[in-house]
């Protein structure tokens, strides 16, 4: 099943203006790009344009989380609906290493606590 999440992101562009208020603080952005060691010039634009697109990212994958936790009639979004969302979205085929990642970290401790 293919989840086409082009009316909610116009939606959510329509709704969310470049005068809202940003969710995501850009000096924080700026930051966390300066720990990239390849990184040696970051332009003014750069931050915003992150910012912006982790927004829509986290914008998205909410939604869908949602419209998954609706379809099996669950009154709250848990991991589960937001890592299958990851798992049916091939956008995010990327995202699969660190589930992949978390799950070992997660035996790790299991087995450090025996």
């Amino acid at each position: 099943m293919e989840y086409d999440n082009t009316d909610f992101l116009i939606a959510f562009m329509d709704t969310h203006s470049k005068d809202a208020v940003r969710r995501l603080p850009i000096s924080r952005v700026r930051a966390i790009c300066r720990t990239v060691p390849t990184i040696t010039l970051l332009s003014a634009e750069a931050p915003l344009l992150i910012s912006r697109l982790a927004e829509l990212f986290i914008a998205d994958v909410t939604n869908q989380s949602y419209q998954m936790a609706i379809r099996s009639n669950a009154t709250t979004v848990t991991e589960d609906d937001v890592a299958h969302v990851f798992s049916i979205t091939p956008e995010y085929d990327f995202l699969a290493i660190l589930r992949a990642l978390r799950k070992n970290t997660n035996d790790s401790v299991s087995e450090k606590e025996e």
